[in-house]
């Protein structure tokens, strides 16, 4: 998710800062589209509160903590700098599952 939202900065200001300037079928579309990627990563959440691996937190708090994290990398994010893509996902994949797992032992 951060690789796709990074790696395209057009887009990602469209979706984030623009999302409202849109109109009829695109903005419906659009919607549509982001619903399904809340739903899909809350059940993923959800699916691991369940099986006890993650701390007992708001899944749709942690959610959207995780799209702000990677929505926010617009402000900052430089393709072309010395964070490659790759490890721009990585170093928030680190962040967000240790901060939301339960730590083993």
């Amino acid at each position: 998710y951060a690789k796709y939202f990074a790696g395209d900065l057009e887009r990602e200001i469209l979706l984030v800062n623009e999302m409202n300037s849109l109109k009829g079928k695109y903005r419906s579309t659009l919607l549509e589209k982001q619903r399904r990627y809340v739903h899909l990563f809350r059940s993923i959440l959800d699916e691991l509160a369940e099986q006890g691996k993650m701390k007992k937190m708001n899944s749709t708090t942690a959610l959207f903590a995780f799209f702000g994290m990677v929505h926010y990398t617009i402000k900052w994010y430089d393709k072309d700098g010395r964070v490659s893509l790759d490890e721009l996902a990585d170093t928030f994949m680190e962040i967000f599952t240790r901060g939301i797992l339960k730590q083993k032992g």
